[in-house]
């Protein structure tokens, strides 16, 4: 169990923060400290997998004289940050053999530069505020910084409960939203521009309806051996789809509420993105021919950019179920028809209970031509499913939804 506090991090326009004085706003005499500028260099491995359970990235004060970096580690479960190696850059990165993500040798992903002041009362941190300036990637592929020019990372630092719900209030009233970790803003954008540089988008035969098989995981490496289990043919019929082989990673932040129904709609937080909230509208278990009793079928609707002010304050309520979901996903394609179905990873932790770490496998459209065939989609994520419980003794099939399990 874990006591992670999900609502520290925000981004927020420039012109919104000038406006807050925060002297008024808190009731406490506060002061900004000096301005730092440092460089950041996040570490990714040659599968560009993008760090699952932590995150490697190399700091630097760039105001120091001496060229030394730090190479830290972020655990990705419980936010706790530390320091593996202080040295010359050129060194740490011939050590990074001796450090892994996901049991893949490191390389550079990405570099960021920025500028970061706290604000303070009495020499205690309270907000730290960076200002990005600059970000740029190492790979081959030509790859669109994002355009943070606009925005400010806001992080909370304090403990004081009260306090930091005052904050947050301040900060949610001037339009800031929740992020997940940097990091996987740079990855969910990385991975979108891969997307669009990939083969044919595949199309949904049935709109706001979702097709899935759910499996409880406690292997902390499913990922890898599923996908090299299909990778090497081990799943007849179904191949990596070729149109999309990379992995995609990334973190969000999701809120759960009960609606009228009783079930739950979530509002998603995706990071540099307006969030959206997903309305859950029916549910039902689908019957298979194996008799699993594992694949669920239900209808929701996704509403980008229609995240009211109501919405907002009702995260901060205490019937609110928030969680910090990391997924890792990657496709495969039916050989003969097409369909396409997506295979991920998801953990997740809350403040609530214990993690949960699900394996889904969820329908994802079709690349060639086919008249909508539900059952058709059925049997194959039954066939998908039974192969891997087959093959696999961590995984055991359930209808436990994540909703369900944080409550």
């Amino acid at each position: 169990m874990h006591n992670v506090n999900f609502l520290n991090n925000f981004y927020i326009l420039k012109d919104n923060f000038s406006l807050l004085n925060w002297d008024s706003l808190i009731g406490l005499p506060v002061n900004n400290s000096k301005t730092i500028d440092t460089e950041t260099i996040y570490l990714d491995n040659k599968k560009h997998s993008l760090g699952f359970d932590k995150i490697l990235y190399c700091w630097k004060n760039i105001d120091t004289l001496v060229d030394t970096y730090e190479l830290n580690e972020i655990n990705c479960g419980d936010g706790i940050n530390k320091v593996l190696i202080k040295d010359k850059l050129s060194n740490i990165l011939k050590l990074t053999s001796n450090f892994t993500v996901d049991n893949q040798p490191l390389e550079k992903l990405c570099q960021t530069k920025s500028s970061k002041y706290y604000i303070e009362n009495k020499n205690n941190k309270i907000l730290e505020i960076e200002n990005i300036y600059e970000t740029s990637y190492y790979n081959e592929l030509d790859i669109k910084a994002l355009d943070l020019s606009k925005y400010l990372l806001v992080k909370i630092q304090i403990n004081n409960s009260k306090l930091g719900d005052k904050i947050r209030n301040i900060l949610i009233d001037a339009g800031a939203i929740f992020i997940p970790p940097l990091f996987y803003v740079f990855s969910n954008e990385l991975m979108a521009l891969l997307g669009k540089q990939s083969g044919q988008k595949p199309y949904l035969e049935y709109k706001d309806l979702e097709i899935e098989a759910k499996l409880n995981s406690t292997s902390s490496n499913a990922f890898g051996l599923i996908y090299d289990f299909i990778n090497n043919n081990g799943l007849v019929g179904f191949e990596i789809e070729k149109g999309f082989p990379h992995f995609l990673s990334r973190g969000l932040r999701v809120c759960y509420l009960k609606n009228n129904k009783g079930l739950f709609n979530k509002i998603v937080f995706y990071g540099f993105k307006e969030p959206a909230i997903v309305k859950k509208a029916s549910m039902e278990l689908v019957k298979d021919n194996k008799g699993l009793n594992c694949i669920l079928s239900r209808e929701e609707i996704k509403e980008e950019d229609k995240v009211t002010e109501e919405d907002i304050l009702k995260t901060a309520g205490s019937e609110a179920i928030w969680l910090d979901k990391r997924k890792m996903v990657f496709w495969i394609e039916n050989k003969i028809t097409g369909r396409v179905y997506h295979v991920a990873n998801d953990k997740c932790i809350s403040n609530k209970t214990n993690d949960l770490s699900q394996v889904e496998i969820e329908y994802a459209g079709t690349v060639k031509k086919n008249s909508p065939n539900k059952q058709a989609i059925i049997d194959d994520i039954t066939k998908i499913t039974s192969t891997l419980l087959n093959k696999f003794d961590f995984l055991t099939p359930t209808v436990v939804r994540k909703e369900e399990w944080f409550v």
